[in-house]
């Protein structure tokens, strides 16, 4: 089903068990592994909701063509960002009476018992907020993510505990769960809010799972569920000058809300001369390239922090 902008809120339906958020910018490369993980599960109660980003790669007319009422589209006229267009989606789910939203990336491949283990797990544990162990899909045997925490030592970071092993089956709280994959509940997005709309992508989930530990809202993480993660496929992968201008963008504005001016001034020199010190594995220096995108990104921050400021003093 093909959704224009006004007419998915006039028309609510039944709930699935799972609602599945997923946000598209130009994902035919990564679509149809995904679809197929989705196409497969064991549990078929679940449905579909993909904002697409103003794709010009032919991904909606590729989720159109499956004709699975299961799966419905949203089109933004611009790339949005990730936040924003996750809302969008969320907006509609919880429209259409979702009880249990799972935001998931599109970039991912999980097998078929994976919705109805999640959803045992969440019941069994009575959670809110539920993420699985995220495995790298070109290293299948190594973890891209298997829990996660806070870190202010030094300058303030998210941790992906990468450290996993066969014997980690036990359900346990972590104070960070990626957005590649994560579960809420109604409740909790009605209690907590959505995501913060000023990231454009990267940090959002941070931002919420902070949001969640100051709430004293637990985050669980189950290890038995698994996902596989082409990470960064859709951005250019860490090292690229894309990939790190928004990555610190988003974490200025990060720092900016939960840290303050002080504290985020001390932190964006300590990385910029971090930066400038940083040897790669052969001894050479950080390319300028990757210099000037970390301090484009610092940069575009600060005045996207500035404008809103001036926008809130002229209200």
């Amino acid at each position: 089903m093909l959704w224009q902008a006004r007419v998915t809120s006039s028309h609510p339906g039944s709930a699935s068990r799972v609602t599945i958020v997923t946000v598209l910018f130009n994902s035919a490369g990564v679509l149809n592994r995904f679809l197929r993980s989705l196409r497969e599960q064991s549990m078929p109660d679940w449905e579909l909701i993909a904002v697409d980003n103003a794709s010009t790669d032919g991904s909606v007319a590729r989720l159109a063509a499956l004709q699975d009422e299961r799966i419905h589209v949203i089109r933004n006229g611009v790339n949005a960002g990730f936040a924003r267009a996750s809302n969008r989606g969320l907006r509609v789910a919880l429209e259409r009476n979702a009880t249990f939203c799972l935001l998931l990336n599109n970039d991912t491949a999980f097998p078929p018992d994976f919705l109805a283990d999640l959803l045992a797990a969440r019941e069994a544990l009575a959670a809110d907020v539920i993420t699985p162990r995220i495995m790298y899909l070109n290293a299948p045997d190594k973890a891209w993510y298997a829990g996660g925490s806070f870190d202010s030592r030094w300058v303030f970071k998210s941790v992906h505990e990468e450290q996993w092993s066969p014997a980690d089956v036990t359900p346990r709280t972590v104070e960070f769960a990626s957005g590649c994959c994560l579960g809420l509940t109604r409740r909790v997005l009605e209690q907590v809010g959505l995501l913060d709309e000023r990231y454009f992508v990267y940090w959002e989930d941070t931002d919420y799972c902070m949001t969640l530990y100051k709430s004293a809202v637990p985050v669980f993480y189950v290890p038995n569920c698994v996902i596989w993660h082409d990470s960064s496929k859709l951005t250019g992968g860490p090292n690229s000058a894309g990939f790190i201008r928004l990555f610190y963008r988003g974490y200025v504005l990060f720092l900016l809300k939960h840290f303050g001016l002080r504290y985020t001034a001390r932190a964006m020199v300590r990385l910029l001369l971090r930066n400038v010190a940083h040897r790669d594995d052969r001894g050479r220096l950080a390319s300028p390239v990757i210099g000037l995108a970390m301090a484009r990104g610092l940069l575009e921050a600060i005045r996207h922090r500035s404008a809103r400021l001036r926008d809130t003093a002229l209200r």
